[in-house]
């Protein structure tokens, strides 16, 4: 199973949503599929990632609706790395 934050090819209903996993009926065959969270997933150099839903249970999603965000991401907006703060010398 792949880890992710969008539906790609699964249109449906929102039946629960737990801290690892987000259950999502298909309309297309009725089948339940889960879609993986990371929650506090480390990383190198004292990072973590982890996922926030978007959705709840009994929410209809189509195959382009946001799942999740990470603490990484806001909202479509990507947002790695760390702010610096530099001084030149002379």
């Amino acid at each position: 199973m792949t880890k992710g934050t969008t539906t790609r090819n699964a249109s449906g209903k929102v039946t629960r949503v737990s801290d690892d996993y987000i259950y999502i009926r298909r309309d297309q065959d009725g089948k339940t599929i889960k879609k993986g969270l990371y929650n506090n997933f480390p990383l190198n150099q004292d990072g973590f990632l982890h996922s926030k839903a978007l959705v709840k249970a009994g929410d209809k999603i189509t195959h382009n609706t946001p799942l999740a965000e990470t603490n990484y991401s806001v909202g479509n907006t990507l947002a790695i790395g760390k702010n610096l703060t530099v001084a030149y010398m002379p």
